[in-house]
């Protein structure tokens, strides 16, 4: 019989213990709860037991405290609305022989890890090889073609670790999954702990073994044993684990891929035999630019949270990181209903020249680009007029209005760009200006709010449709003609007061080099007077409507780590 009848139900204790008990809260509790503080982010102490030389792993919190948080903040119409979904999975993964509450709850700990093994030592015969090449200036990889495999079908290399805080009630669980899935079995001892071997299945047959309190299974027999071996003193993955910026309230589900430059090679066979698709010739190249990655999935008081960092071996900026001001935010009107900050244009160019001299198609496309500036009617150097004056903060915000050829679709774009060489920015300006003018577009000045504005109007008269000015005398806005107003004179209410503003942006971690926001209020509004009526379903009004906004912070806590930290925030219950 079909060991994917044992396989389902392991699964699906998995899962649906990582709702457990707090889908249980999730779906009945109505009582107002004390948030806890966010706790320092923890190696999960399940880690231990695997070994270092794991190239991913995924930690499932199963305490259900995620989903119970969930609850607290989301409406009932839209836990009714998560409800069906939920249980459908749950059905479907324990399948009807198997009760979550009464065979897998009582047995199942707080925490459980999937981790990915190399499948073996790299060589000749299972691994597309990459071999060093010149490429100008820099050094190149590139795949041998004569050593391209077919894609074939290999095994899988992982553990899949459950805590256990019932012994007994874990081996009853999996006795009787076996005995449902049917089939003769044979046991193995390793150094004392048994492993159970079902004799049919193939590749497919799930092996398994109780390791202190942890139950493990896997498909080989050689990585159970490594996971007993790491029990037993061997070096665990648990030390090469990347954990700060991951600190959430609450967390659900943690992603480690430790150590990715040593494992470039490996994640290169890994992918190659376990996809139709040959890894393109950067690809060990660019995994060895990284060092480390790690992400969390969670819930807060505030929402969702996701959170990750990235450790690199190559810097992404060229100096120590300085925080941004964000006075950009001050400029731009309170009823900006989306915005995306950050700083040092110019630096970001250069590095991304840098790093294109390691990969032919970086390299290829800032060549177009630089060849396209240069060709006519620009005839302008891209690294010098235009991105080389872009030395300090900049915002690309949508604004609403309902002036002019706007009122149409609600919103319109604002660009806002600040820079310590304002005469190279007026000279590129000025060559833009002239460049209109060349093509029959109406190019005029005028007065706003005590600022100059220059202004791009249709020659057939539909008005203006683009508009350039100074806001700040170091920060430059380009927007559409009927958003100049909301620009200048500087708004009495800047979107950095606002309160909805501050309400997504405050939870954030303090951003060093930029924010995203997204006020989902302000969008879906939009999104329902452009739509007719009757072409958005209950269920997406439900979703959309309950959720307050989208914001994310973007840190550089040296040059070569990167920070994100993203929130979706849902609306107080009772909130409109």
């Amino acid at each position: 019989m079909s060991q994917s009848k044992f396989l389902l139900p392991v699964l699906g204790a998995v899962v649906v213990a990582a709702g457990g008990v707090g889908a249980y809260f999730y779906f009945t509790n109505t009582a107002n709860q004390t948030a806890t503080t966010t706790a320092p982010a923890a190696k999960p102490a399940i880690a231990s037991v695997v070994p270092k030389e794991a190239l991913l792993l995924v930690a499932i919190n199963t305490d259900g405290k995620a989903i119970e948080q969930l609850g607290q903040l989301t409406s009932p119409e839209l836990k009714k609305l998560f409800d069906k979904p939920l249980n459908e999975t749950s059905k479907d993964l324990t399948n009807q022989d198997f009760n979550f509450e009464r065979d897998i709850q009582p047995w199942v700990g707080g925490q459980v890890v999937f981790a990915v093994l190399p499948p073996a030592k790299p060589s000749a015969q299972n691994l597309p090889r990459y071999t060093p090449v010149s490429w100008q200036k820099g050094n190149q990889w590139q795949l041998a073609q004569a050593e391209i495999l077919p894609p074939r079908k290999v095994p899988d290399f992982f553990v899949l670790v459950i805590e256990v805080k019932d012994r007994a009630g874990a081996t009853k669980f999996v006795e009787t999954a076996r005995a449902k899935a049917g089939g003769a079995l044979k046991k193995s001892n390793y150094k004392g702990v048994e492993i159970t071997i079902p004799e049919v299945g193939g590749d497919k047959a799930l092996l398994t073994a109780f390791v202190n309190n942890y139950l493990v299974l896997s498909k080989k027999e050689a990585l159970i044993q490594k996971v007993i071996d790491t029990a037993n003193g061997s070096p665990s993955v648990a030390d090469s684990l990347l954990t700060e910026g991951l600190e959430v309230e609450h967390p659900l589900i943690t992603f480690y891929a430790p150590n990715v430059s040593e494992n470039a090679e490996a994640l290169a066979q890994l992918l190659a035999q376990n996809s139709d698709a040959t890894p393109p010739a950067t690809f060990v190249p660019q995994l060895k630019t990284i060092q480390n990655v790690g992400a969390v999935l969670g819930v807060d008081r505030q929402g969702v949270r996701f959170r990750s960092t990235t450790k690199r071996n190559i810097e992404l900026i060229s100096s120590d990181p300085k925080p941004s001001a964000n006075k950009l935010l001050g400029l731009l009107p309170a009823q900006t209903m989306s915005a995306l900050t950050g700083m040092d244009i110019k630096d970001q160019w250069a590095q991304i020249v840098k790093q294109a001299e390691q990969s032919p198609e970086l390299k290829q496309t800032v060549e177009q680009m630089r060849a396209a500036a240069r060709s006519a009617p620009l005839n302008v150097d891209l690294d010098k007029e235009v991105f080389g004056w872009m030395d300090g903060e900049y915002a690309l915000a949508v604004v609403p209005s309902t002036e002019g050829f706007l009122a149409q679709v609600g919103v319109g774009p604002v660009l806002m760009l600040q820079t310590s060489d304002r005469p190279a920015a007026e000279a590129l300006l000025k060559k833009l200006d002239g460049i209109a003018q060349q093509n029959l577009v109406r190019v005029s000045s005028r007065e706003v709010g005590g600022v100059q504005v220059t202004e791009w109007a249709d020659p057939a008269g539909q008005g203006v449709f683009l508009a350039h000015g100074w806001a700040e005398p170091d920060t430059l806005f380009v927007t559409m003609g009927p958003l100049v107003s909301a620009m200048v004179p500087k708004p009495s209410a800047p979107l950095d007061a606002d309160a909805g503003f501050k309400a997504l942006i405050t939870p954030l971690a303090p951003s060093g080099r930029g924010y995203f926001y997204l006020d989902m209020t302000k969008l879906w509004s939009l999104v329902q007077k452009q739509v007719p009526p009757g072409q958005i379903s209950p269920e997406t009004n439900t979703i959309f409507s309950a959720i307050q906004g989208i914001s994310a912070s973007y840190v550089l806590p040296d040059k070569n780590t990167a920070r994100l930290d993203l929130l979706l925030a849902f609306k107080p219950k009772g909130g409109s």
